[in-house]
């Protein structure tokens, strides 16, 4: 049983906090040493653990890399296609760096729009045909399943032509998506594991629950609820 733990931007001080889901260093190190020494104990039913960094933020190069280049095989990049060499995020080549360094990478969308949303509490499916082009980042739009395919499809061709290697994993923008979308991938044969974000555990299925880490959960209440999952 496989422990996934999903992150974003980390700085050094905490005044560059910036959202909820910003996280000092200190904290990632912290809570790392905590669950791992958390895993090893026996406590818990995980028996392994892999640490997903969202969006692409160039803190992953700059802080995280340094002091996970011993663990590398446990780490995720979940870079958002087109901001790749946009103001605080990687650049291709930093993609290519990292992937030949032992980082996974993972396609996270061509631009962030969530491929499912919910309207009025409920989850809106994915309405057929619709044209092949990009949409603006957000969870507002219902994406036509050819929108969707252009978020598939320009995200792993992008990143494939950096990496040279293929992109097997496609991690929702949001946590978002629907039977469609899921379906829609699986007969195409797009990508071999799909990642949301829940508290359900990865049980090795296709579809890869992870836990979001927030600034707003103290690591002592964060490692306790780890081990409390059942």
């Amino acid at each position: 049983m496989r422990l996934n733990l999903v992150f974003h931007n980390i700085v050094l001080k905490e005044e560059e906090i910036n959202g909820d889901y910003s996280l000092t260093l200190d904290y990632f190190e912290e809570l790392r040493e905590n669950i791992e020494t958390l895993l090893k104990s026996g406590l818990t039913r995980f028996k392994d653990i892999r640490y997903y960094f969202d969006d692409g933020y160039k803190s992953f190069k700059e802080l995280v890399f340094p002091v996970m280049k011993d663990k590398t095989n446990l780490c995720c990049l979940a870079p958002i296609a087109n901001l790749l060499g946009s103001e605080n995020y990687l650049n291709e080549g930093d993609i290519d760096f990292l992937s030949k360094s032992g980082i996974k990478i993972a396609s996270h969308g061509f631009s962030h729009a969530a491929l499912a949303v919910y309207k009025a509490n409920t989850l809106q499916k994915t309405p057929k045909g619709g044209e092949y082009k990009d949409s603006p980042s957000g969870k507002n739009e219902i994406l036509s399943e050819k929108e969707v395919l252009f978020q598939f499809l320009e995200s792993k061709r992008l990143l494939e032509n950096i990496t040279k290697s293929e992109i097997d994993e496609f991690v929702f923008p949001y946590g978002l998506y629907n039977k469609e979308v899921i379906d829609l991938n699986n007969r195409k044969g797009i990508y071999e594991y799909l990642s949301t974000c829940d508290e359900h555990l990865d049980s090795g299925s296709a579809i890869r629950p992870r836990i979001l880490v927030s600034n707003k959960r103290p690591i002592k209440e964060t490692v306790e609820f780890i081990r409390s999952l059942e």
